[in-house]
């Protein structure tokens, strides 16, 4: 993988915020009607960008399955990026929050992280964010942040449509470690197999419940594929690799 441009994030945004132009491996798109000069509007082309609200990032996730081709491609936030570099400037597992300067903005987007990356992925399947430790299962903190409803709909169409791997589905009940964030870099063939499974199982639950909720809980479609990118990695026997996220405060 010498080529940087066999890799491409795909930087999710819906309003304006800091960013390096310049950073050759990293593609903003504009979701929910937002735009800006050098974007990607997740509205062209064959889409789903009306159901933002509810799907929150995962309209641009759908748009890149559909209408681009590339060999390894992952998700970023307009202020949430991965650090694949293993240095004086970051070391800690996980932030939450760190400064929005210059010199980070750099650091973040750099060739230099692109091609720690292509290193991790000659090695691992899937990079993720280094998971979540809530208070709670995954189960519990969900249903006790979110409409439970939801999560147990979900649950039982995991278990329908996965009879053979519904085990996996226990993993929700016996950790406390969550991926979050719809945040992720696979080669393209696993993010194929990855969104046909994903979006047939959320449009199901959005048909079921559809829009009918506050702005925070209609996003529910968004928080739960957080955890079904979980099960699918428990289930599919995929080598993971965590890695620090940093956030822009």
């Amino acid at each position: 993988m010498d080529d940087l441009n066999e890799i491409k994030i795909y930087q999710t945004f819906h309003k304006a915020y800091d960013r390096n132009p310049k950073s050759s491996w990293i593609q903003p798109i504009g979701v929910n009607g937002y735009t800006e000069e050098g974007f990607i509007s997740d509205a062209s082309g064959d889409n789903i960008s009306q159901l933002n609200p509810c799907y929150c990032e995962l309209t641009a996730q759908y748009w890149v399955w559909k209408n681009v081709n590339v060999e390894y491609v992952g998700f970023y936030h307009y202020r949430r990026y991965l650090n694949y570099i293993f240095d004086s400037t970051w070391k800690d597992a996980f932030a939450f929050s760190t400064p929005k300067t210059p010199s980070i903005l750099e650091y973040l987007t750099s060739e230099a992280q692109a091609t720690s990356l292509k290193h991790i992925l000659s090695i691992f399947d899937v990079v993720i964010p280094a998971k979540y430790a809530s208070p709670l299962s995954i189960a519990e903190h969900y249903k006790s942040h979110h409409k439970a409803e939801h999560w147990n709909y979900f649950v039982d169409l995991l278990k329908k449509r996965y009879p053979k791997e519904k085990k996996y589905v226990d993993v929700f009940e016996i950790t406390n470690l969550n991926t979050v964030y719809n945040m992720f870099v696979m080669r393209r063939p696993l993010f194929n197999a990855y969104c046909e499974e994903l979006f047939p199982l959320l449009d199901e639950i959005y048909h079921h419940f559809g829009l009918n909720y506050d702005s925070y809980n209609n996003r529910y479609i968004g928080f739960l594929s957080e955890r079904f990118l979980n099960f699918w990695i428990y289930k599919n026997n995929l080598n993971y690799f965590e890695t620090p996220m940093l956030m822009l405060d």
